[in-house]
């Protein structure tokens, strides 16, 4: 079961100004980390890191959590993905609405496992100039 999480917050530099709507790209970021405060267990850590990436803003939400079982992973961001492979699981829209927001931006989104465990889910969205 998850517990309290420590939070914290890396901001690389200044942040950017990003393109794309901004009631949105907070529903998806409020997913990210709600994701993994959910997967993360008593006395872990959630890092939200922000990063100017050139042309691109990358923000990128960190947990020392449960992990993602590799054969969940292909479908992490599809529509109605069944619990993402995660302990809990849910409805199976968070992270296609993730994915969505980043795409209507001009964006992406991505997972990379964490070794030995816990997952790295980002957001890229171009800069706004």
């Amino acid at each position: 079961m998850a517990g309290v999480a420590k939070i914290t917050l890396r901001v690389a530099g200044t942040a950017p100004l990003v393109i794309g709507d901004r009631a949105d790209i907070r529903r998806a970021l409020t997913n990210l980390v709600a994701n993994a405060l959910a997967h993360t267990p008593q006395g872990g850590t959630v890092t939200v890191a922000l990063a100017d990436e050139g042309a691109q803003s990358v923000v990128r939400v960190i947990d020392d959590g449960f992990g993602i079982d590799p054969g969940a992973r292909a479908q992490l961001f599809a529509r109605f993905a069944p619990g993402a492979g995660r302990r809990g699981g849910g409805t199976g829209l968070g992270l296609y609405i993730v994915r969505r927001v980043a795409e209507a931006a001009g964006g992406a989104a991505a997972f990379e496992p964490n070794l030995p465990r816990g997952s790295t889910f980002s957001i890229r969205l171009p800069n706004g100039t």
